[in-house]
């Protein structure tokens, strides 16, 4: 079983500053929409995953395999998801915790480098620097936006973090 380790509010809030983060960037509504159902796919769809009722088959036929097939698929995108989210709270940890090195911040930038990925990765920044963490404590709007401005820049295109700081949505 996977574990996730972000509840479904938390998913839909992220989703939701995703998707408007998108807009404001001009996206279609279209992308926009599949940026919001990509961002909760990882609560919303991990019990699509299961394969318990092949268990014990001796025989599939054709159906059988192609399930298993859209359902490998699906595990793959759930996997990218949970990779963002990951990476979101590794991030900001290593921050708080003073063990960022080059290293770090280089394996950091290889990962879902797309636009999407980008927009998705600052919406679970902000959430998380606005949420309470064992290794943190909750932060003020304000302080959020300079941390992502100073400590944070390097991870985003920086017209993808600059369009974020205009509207500070």
């Amino acid at each position: 079983m996977l574990y996730v380790n972000q509840s479904k509010e938390d998913a839909h809030r992220v989703a939701e500053l995703a998707s408007r983060f998108a807009s404001v960037l001009g996206l279609s509504s279209n992308v926009c929409t599949e940026i919001y159902e990509y961002s909760v796919i990882h609560v919303e769809k991990v019990q699509d995953l299961s394969i318990l009722e092949y268990e014990g088959e001796d025989v599939l036929n054709e159906r059988d395999y192609q399930v298993i097939r859209e359902k490998t698929i699906l595990g793959s995108v759930v996997i990218k998801r949970l990779q963002l989210n990951q990476k979101a709270e590794d991030i900001v940890r290593a921050h708080f915790e003073k063990t960022v090195e080059q290293g770090f911040t280089e394996r950091m930038k290889r990962v879902q480098r797309s636009q999407e990925g980008q927009i998705i990765l600052l919406a679970e920044m902000y959430d998380i620097l606005r949420q309470n963490r064992n290794y943190k404590n909750q932060l003020k709007h304000k302080r959020v936006i300079d941390l992502l401005e100073l400590e944070f820049k390097e991870y985003f295109e920086p017209y993808i973090l600059d369009r974020f700081m205009k509207y500070q949505l």
